[in-house]
């Protein structure tokens, strides 16, 4: 080969090699940087809607806390579920209205029972709905719930939250909420500037594991509650979020099937995945050009580059040839060498300062590239700072218009950047405010300062008041005249709220202290020192406050080593009470007070506060009143002694009335099995005279007869056993206490014709006074009886119960009849004593009186009653 070819393609190697290192080396640079740029924005975007969402479930726990907080509420539900009544529901709907009317998003509040019924609700046409079936009222029954959505006729997501409500340690149903989805979509929406097919998504696991959209995706809206990605399909990203991964994928597949960007996180309280991406395309966009940059550029300098090295080996080979000495050199291959050395003004000469000065000039292009690379991230990196501020930022004109507001500002003043960008400053600020606000701008205008900070309001969109710290600073020409300002907003209105409470608080604890009519006096809790009182203390003492100025406040106390005892224990637990201590007035004067002592610390002070009030006054009261309840007391337990032997006469009286009306039942019945033994006997005496008279005749007749003798004997005893007194109880199954009731009175029912039907629970046991308990049952079951005739009803119908009150432990006794119930207008009157419908003659109204008296103070139980359609039912609990 030629020593030019030689010379030309070593001269190419040594510009074109290192040209090409730099070239990749830069480009991948360039690609790292890009790339940890959109790593970095995703992972701050998928932060902040991780936070956002477990902010949202926080306050949507929070909110179900406040409302089963509180008592009257799950009191009234408590009151409705075991009465039914209509006020105590509507106590409840009350309650939930107001949570309705305070939380905007909220749609609607609903109370289930324990059955799944709604028993109270904002939605008047959700009341009495079996809802025992949906996922809500399942999930509640155990716990908080937020995971369960729903699609109304509007194609719109709702979300439920339940959890139950619970008083002293049971559950007595469960509380719903029905939310709009608006709250969620928004807190998952992507800022602008971030990209065009930037999204955040949401998804949780459906029945079968799949993910199932929450919120709408924004390339398809109507997909929410709709569209699913299978479990299998785990290149899409979202069931990498579903699998509790939190990774940045760079090769990942979205429900479009487009190659994205994206990074996962997963929302362990409520199990659902989330995924902010943005389309690979869209991400390296600027990569493409700068590759095809580089690419252009290696070329061009490449193309010079062979033209240059094909121009220097021609200058440079022909005076070598000539030259023997850098023929030499050249076969030795020591051609940097006479580079080097060669210093004079010819082609070679020119070759190297050539070649050095492209190096130059390259290193210059690198550094001019990585300097524009730099800036671009930096200016990146603002537009974050101003799209993703917690405070509002605001660029404003001179002429008092916005030229550009982030975010957070729109939020704050409930405006649209569209809508800012077309108004000014001037036009929301609070008209008392405008003026100082003016003064401040004009004076920046002037140049005699760069900027001022202020306090000022702003009217907001919907007309109420944003109270806002205001920074704010200009940026000038080379005139120093103002080219725009700068401006920071802090929303302080929650700070200026709770100013206005402290305010309040001081004036109306001031207020107290001043009109107490109780003597209030303050000192140092160490050396007593007097500090201050109000008006009632020297009213009280007969001290005026100047002349208490400096001095120590035990000259008040008549028992200087009580009270330091009293103060000891308010310096060790903070407060005490003393009931009497003596103290002195002015002018010597000993009287006895009640007083209150609590301790705090104010700048740094340990004071002690104390409370007085004469009660001089109130121990002679005291000493009068205990006189007359001395002579109360007896003259009560005279009159109960008399109201007892009332009772007991009473009592009795109404025994002899239905031992009378017992002996009319007995009666009934007995006339039955008297005929029969009188027909027996005849018909011996028949079969006598027809001398068909037997042994085996003879015997059945004879027991026949017995038989019908047992039954009236069992009669008579059971009628004894109830007419003797017992005082002790007795544990006795209830079944057949009711049964023994029965068949003293089954004779008058069965004249009647009146079914009796019977539904007892045989192992049913209770401690009762027997006789007392068989007359409660004997008088009602008398009153139906005197119903049925009176009402002339000939299918008289009675059904008897008992049974245990899960809920309560109780046992209960229910006995119902088809009589028409009672009247409306005396149903309340029914357990009054002497209170009767029937005639004089066949009622004294004390019957039912005394069955209260017996449950109510002899069992400690209750006994009411109520019409059920055309059916009257007491109920006996015990």
């Amino acid at each position: 080969m030629k020593i030019s070819k030689k010379a030309n393609i070593v001269l190419m190697l040594m510009c074109i090699v290192p040209l090409c290192a730099v070239s990749i080396v830069s480009y991948y640079h360039t690609k790292a940087i890009i790339i940890e740029e959109v790593n970095n924005k995703l992972n701050a975007v998928a932060n902040l809607q991780k936070g956002r969402v477990e902010g949202y479930i926080a306050r949507n726990i929070e909110r179900m806390d406040i409302i089963t907080s509180r008592p009257t509420m799950r009191v009234a539900l408590d009151n409705y579920m075991k009465t039914g009544e209509r006020s105590q529901q509507e106590i409840m709907i009350g309650f939930l209205s107001e949570v309705k009317a305070a939380i905007k998003d909220i749609r609607e509040v609903s109370i289930l029972n324990q059955d799944g019924r709604v028993v109270a609700s904002t939605n008047a046409s959700y009341n009495g709905r079996d809802l025992s079936g949906e996922e809500y009222f399942i999930r509640g029954k155990n716990g908080y719930s937020m995971d369960v959505f729903s699609l109304n006729s509007k194609d719109e997501v709702l979300s439920y939250l339940s959890c139950p409500l619970l008083h002293e340690g049971r559950i007595l149903g469960v509380l719903v909420i029905e939310l709009t989805n608006k709250s969620l979509e928004v807190r998952t929406k992507i800022y602008e500037g971030f990209g065009k097919t930037a999204e955040t998504t949401i998804a949780r696991r459906d029945k079968n594991g799949d993910a199932l959209f929450i919120v709408p995706p924004r390339f398809d809206p109507k997909s929410a509650l709709r569209t699913t990605v299978p479990k299998k399909s785990t290149e899409i990203i979202m069931t990498q979020a579903l699998l509790k991964k939190e990774h940045t994928f760079y090769n990942a597949v979205d429900y479009r099937g487009k190659n994205i960007i994206a990074t996962t996180r997963y929302i362990k309280e409520t199990d659902w995945g989330l995924v902010v991406k943005i389309d690979s395309d869209e991400a390296f966009f600027h990569l493409s050009d700068i590759r095809k940059l580089y690419v252009w550029f290696t070329v061009f300098i490449m193309i010079i580059v062979m033209i240059v090295s094909y121009i220097v080996s021609r200058s440079i080979t022909s005076p070598i040839v000539r030259l023997t000495d850098a023929a030499r050199k050249i076969k030795e291959g020591d051609t940097s060498k006479i580079v080097n050395t060669i210093t004079s003004d010819d082609e070679v000469g020119f070759l190297s300062r050539s070649f050095n000065e492209m190096a130059t000039s390259l290193i210059a292009s690198q550094k001019r590239l990585e300097a524009e690379v730099e800036l671009l991230e930096r200016e990146q990196q603002l537009h974050a700072v101003f799209d993703f501020s917690t405070i509002g930022i605001a660029i404003t004109s001179v002429e008092k218009g916005w030229i550009d507001v982030n975010h957070r500002l729109c939020e704050m003043l409930g405006y649209s950047k569209e809508e800012l960008t077309k108004m000014t400053w001037v036009k929301i600020t609070h008209r008392e405010d405008i003026e100082s606000d003016l003064v401040l701008f004009n004076q920046v205008l002037k140049g005699d300062m760069d900027g001022y900070e202020l306090e000022k309001r702003f009217v907001r969109k919907d007309g109420s008041i944003l109270y806002t710290k205001l920074w704010v600073n200009c940026r000038r020409n080379e005139d120093r005249s103002v080219k725009y300002f700068v401006t920071l907003l802090e929303d302080i209105s929650e700070r200026k709220a709770m100013e206005k409470v402290l305010q309040e608080s001081e004036e109306k604890y001031r207020l107290l202290f001043m009109y107490e009519n109780d003597a209030i006096f303050l000192s140092d809790a160490e050396t007593f020192e007097y500090i201050d009182a109000n008006d009632a203390w020297s009213n009280l003492y007969g001290y005026s406050k100047e002349e208490m100025i400096g001095r120590n406040t035990m000259i008040v106390t008549a028992e200087p080593e009580r009270t330091l005892q009293a103060v000891e224990t308010a310096r060790a637990t903070g407060s005490a009470r003393v009931n009497r201590r003596l103290h002195k007035k002015k002018d010597g004067t000993i009287f006895t007070v009640a007083i209150s002592l609590s301790t705090f610390t104010y700048k740094g002070r340990k004071m002690l506060c104390i409370i007085s009030r004469d009660i001089t006054e109130q121990i002679r009261i005291e000493e009068e009143l205990r006189e007359l309840t001395v002579d109360l007391r007896k003259r009560v337990s005279e009159e109960v002694e008399k109201n007892r032997e009332k009772d007991q006469l009473m009592y009795e009286q109404s025994r002899h009335i239905a031992m009378g009306e017992l002996l009319v039942n007995i009666a009934h019945q007995w006339r039955q099995p008297l005929t029969v033994i009188g027909l027996l006997a005849q018909d011996i005496k028949e079969a006598y005279l027809q001398r068909e008279l037997n042994d085996e005749y003879l015997n059945e007749n004879i027991k026949a007869i017995m038989n019908e003798l047992m039954g009236l004997s069992d009669t008579i005893d059971k009628f004894r056993n109830y007419y003797m007194n017992t005082s002790q109880k007795t544990q006795c199954r209830l079944s057949e206490e009711i049964n023994n009731a029965l068949s003293l009175i089954k004779g008058a029912f069965k004249l009647q014709g009146v079914i009796i039907y019977r539904e007892f629970d045989e192992e049913l046991t209770a401690n009762l006074l027997t006789n007392e308990f068989s007359q409660v049952i004997l008088n009602i079951l008398t009153n139906i009886k005197d119903v049925f005739e009176d009402r002339g009803i000939t299918n008289g119908t009675i059904k008897i119960k008992t049974y245990r009150d899960l809920d309560n432990g109780k046992i209960v006794i229910t006995i119902m009849d088809n009589g028409g119930g009672v009247s409306k207008d005396i149903i309340s009157k029914i357990f009054d004593p002497y209170f009767t419908t029937k005639h004089k003659s066949r009622g004294t109204g004390l019957g039912l009186y005394i069955a209260r008296i017996i449950i109510e103070k002899g069992m400690k139980g209750s006994i009411t009653v109520r019409n059920i359609g055309q059916w009257c039912e007491f109920r006996i609990e015990i």
